[in-house]
């Protein structure tokens, strides 16, 4: 796979992701599931990813940015597959909460603990912030062309470089798009 093939697949695939994640909202919200505050957090996380996306490929452009570009996409990957873990997935937020016949359902989401979803999901979206606006600062200070987004990153100072995380762009690539089948309701392959 070319170094181009995975800049255009790593951003379609967060595109693609915002669009599931955009999707499970709209399934909560119309199956009257009371969660504001984890429907809020969804729509704020998809809202992100397609900028988040432009972010990663500009930060390979630089091998000084390349690190925090490899680090955001690596907590994007914790986000998918934490909500896959919880079962946040398209048939387990399709199934009306209401219905008997599909009340006992294996893809039934949690009722319960509802606070603590909602202040882990709140966590991990921070420290995607956080990052991407880390990685932003990083693009600025080494004069980088920073692609046009909706999201206004706040200005933050340069850390210290970090250390890349174990996996390279395509193993994560791999893990998300595994991730992000089992948001979609298909089997992890």
């Amino acid at each position: 796979m070319s170094k181009e093939e995975v800049e255009v697949t790593s951003v379609e695939f967060l595109i693609k992701t915002g669009s599931v994640i955009k999707t499970i909202e709209t399934n909560l919200e119309k199956n009257r599931l009371d969660r504001n505050t984890i429907r809020q957090l969804l729509n704020e996380y998809s809202s992100l990813a397609e900028s988040d996306g432009r972010l990663m490929n500009a930060a390979r452009q630089e091998p000084e940015c390349a690190n925090r570009g490899l680090f955001l996409a690596y907590t994007h990957i914790e986000l998918i597959t934490w909500l896959g873990k919880l079962n946040f997935t398209i048939p387990s937020s399709s199934i009306k909460w209401y219905s008997l016949r599909q009340f006992s359902s294996k893809y039934r989401l949690p009722f319960f603990w509802n606070s603590e979803v909602s202040s882990d999901l709140q966590g991990q979206l921070d420290h995607i912030k956080k990052t991407a606006a880390l990685v932003y600062a990083d693009l600025q200070a080494h004069n980088i062309s920073i692609p046009t987004t909706a999201i206004k990153y706040p200005n933050v100072p340069v850390g210290d470089p970090v250390s890349p995380p174990v996996e390279a762009y395509e193993q994560l690539l791999h893990r998300g798009t595994i991730a992000l089948q089992v948001l979609e309701g298909g089997p992890a392959t």
